[in-house]
């Protein structure tokens, strides 16, 4: 299992929509009702970056900015854990 450090905690506001990038995989980092999601960042449908889309921290959904889809954060997130003492936010991405 690999772990890698994405983002501080307390960078991340809600409604904050943050691409990045490890090795191969593009990940977009998400903030909704103060919960943090990581998806993966490239819209399926056109390979379009969703990092420039809509949060919708209500119903936890992406809208592509590309073909206005939504992709719903909540069923397609990568394991992460956020740490309280150091407020580093990791994600699994094996």
């Amino acid at each position: 299992m690999t772990w890698i450090k994405v983002s501080d905690a307390n960078s991340l506001s809600n409604g904050d929509l943050v691409g990045f990038d490890y090795n191969n995989k593009k990940l977009l980092i998400a903030k909704a009702q103060d919960k943090i999601y990581v998806t993966d960042r490239i819209c399926t449908h056109e390979y379009a970056d969703l990092s420039p889309g809509f949060l919708n921290e209500e119903e936890k959904t992406v809208t592509c900015p590309l073909h206005l889809n939504k992709k719903n954060i909540f069923y397609f997130f990568i394991f992460i854990m956020e740490d309280k003492r150091t407020q580093l936010v990791s994600c699994n991405i094996n």
